[in-house]
């Protein structure tokens, strides 16, 4: 990818960001608490407390959520396969960096579809479900931490490097 397209994804990235987080921001509690339930009584206790219109919010941001996962996870690929910063990391750090948001956008739909599951099917639901859910979300979560500590850690060591050989 051309740096002009990276800068292009780059800024698609971060509108959908924006937007989502914009449309998201008066349920309370947020998002993520949701994301991290692993069990039917925090799941239904978090709708209860948004009710009929905070549930249709929720249901109508996986307009924006699908397509960010997407912009994200091919933004942290062609960023990390850019980057010179990356390219001299050891290869299983290299490649733990370059595949973390890839990764972590396929488990995002994977919890976009359990959720959708949960709010749109027939219920009742088995516990495995909001379990799956849970697990999901959580995978993502670290591997969104893992690649942008891990992008962070090759960007300062270059820095240290350039700085030390002057």
């Amino acid at each position: 990818m051309t740096r002009a397209g990276l800068v292009r994804l780059a800024l698609l990235t971060a509108a959908l960001a924006a937007a989502m987080g914009a449309y998201t921001a008066p349920l309370r509690p947020g998002i993520p608490a949701l994301q991290l339930t692993f069990v039917a009584a925090h799941f239904d206790a978090i709708l209860a407390a948004w009710q009929a219109p905070g549930r249709q919010r929720f249901l109508r941001h996986f307009a924006l959520d699908f397509p960010f996962l997407l912009a994200y996870g091919l933004l942290g690929l062609h960023a990390a396969r850019a980057s010179a910063a990356v390219a001299r990391l050891p290869a299983p750090l290299r490649a733990g960096v370059t595949w973390s948001l890839p990764v972590a956008a396929l488990a995002d739909a994977v919890e976009n579809g359990l959720h959708l599951q949960l709010l749109l099917g027939a219920a009742p639901h088995g516990a495995g479900l909001y379990l799956a859910a849970g697990l999901a979300a959580s995978a993502k979560w670290l591997l969104v931490a893992a690649g942008v500590g891990g992008a962070a850690v090759a960007v300062l060591a270059a820095w240290l490097a350039r700085r030390s050989a002057v």
